[in-house]
């Protein structure tokens, strides 16, 4: 699992990395659900999609 898929510039992206990548851009993405649906409805809500 440490093995080295692919380089991005002179990061070697590993199995692992591509997991960490995946859940900080799933925990990313809500926060940016949760705004655009506060900002719609003018006061803080927490959407269905969450």
């Amino acid at each position: 699992m440490n093995q080295v898929l692919f380089n991005i510039g002179q990061i070697g992206v590993t199995p692992w990395k591509l997991v960490d990548y995946i859940g900080v851009a799933l925990f990313s993405g809500r926060w940016f659900v949760q705004m655009i649906a506060s900002r719609a409805n003018g006061r803080l809500t927490l959407p269905r999609l969450f």
